[in-house]
């Protein structure tokens, strides 16, 4: 249905593109993803609120996606995939926020997650191998994100003010990195 919609919104909007249908698919794939991030968000929200922390889905949301979209993770095959996948992702994180943790426990595993993100900083999707060359730049931004991330998780710890929903996020962003490596490495051997 997503890609549907994308194809009659690029078609519409092609003709007021100088360089016309030679940039159709560009067009269509972006309206694409842009439909079905909007739409996955606001599914992850309701989520969140059934589940009766949205304040918590909210944290856990930009990290992963500020994750996601500076070093990559865990791709699925669809975007229905894709949807649960993070349902998952972040029904467990608001349920491990229900968990009392002292702040000190959960700077460590925050701080875990940190050195496992910095240390594996980007995954290419497949579709995006023609952007190879330009890894050493990419690993080069992630780490920049991958410190502020570092620095915001300091700040917090000092003020004595670290949500759980910030460090199960960082936490489960990770995971997501160290599956995308192992399956990564796996497919290499395989080759």
């Amino acid at each position: 249905m997503i890609d549907q919609v994308a194809e009659k919104a690029a078609r519409w909007l092609i003709q007021y593109h100088p360089k016309g249908l030679s940039e159709f698919n560009v067009l269509k794939y972006g309206i694409s993803i842009a439909t079905y991030t909007a739409l996955s968000t606001l599914g992850l929200l309701l989520v969140g609120l059934l589940l009766g922390d949205l304040l918590s889905a909210i944290i856990i949301i930009a990290v992963f996606y500020f994750n996601q979209t500076a070093g990559g993770g865990v791709h699925a095959k669809t975007h229905a995939g894709c949807f649960w996948t993070m349902v998952g992702f972040l029904s467990l994180a608001i349920c491990l926020c229900r968990l009392q943790l002292e702040d000190h426990i959960k700077l460590c595993i925050g701080s875990i997650a940190v050195v496992a993100l910095f240390l594996m900083p980007v995954i290419l999707h497949d579709k995006r191998a023609h952007l190879s060359e330009r890894l050493p730049v990419f690993t080069r931004i992630n780490r920049v994100c991958v410190l502020c991330e570092a620095m915001a998780l300091a700040i917090l710890y000092g003020i004595r003010c670290l949500p759980s929903a910030y460090v199960y996020a960082l936490a489960l962003s990770a995971l997501s990195r160290l599956v995308a490596w192992g399956l990564k490495s796996h497919k290499l051997k395989i080759q």
